[in-house]
């Protein structure tokens, strides 16, 4: 087996750490299935999570700036 080969199959955790951006899709994509779902089960004013959500990231496509970005690197991922 090639090097590449063995390279491409251990899973992303194993050869590096996640990064902010990385984090930081997957925390938005986390809020909006959470709203999505709290949204249809418990209330729909829980779709106001999501609506933040996207004007967050609409916010941040524009500024390079989102306010979740510097709690994760408080938290210590690379940037």
């Amino acid at each position: 087996m090639a090097q590449n080969e063995a390279a491409a199959m251990k899973p992303a955790s194993e050869t590096r750490p996640m990064t902010v951006n990385e984090a930081l899709r997957l925390m938005a994509g986390t809020f909006v299935l959470v709203g999505l779902v709290l949204g249809y089960v418990v209330n729909p004013w829980w779709h106001l999570l999501v609506v933040f959500v996207a004007l967050n990231q609409i916010q941040s496509a524009f500024t390079k700036w989102c306010p979740a970005m510097a709690v994760l690197k408080w938290f210590g991922l690379p940037g």
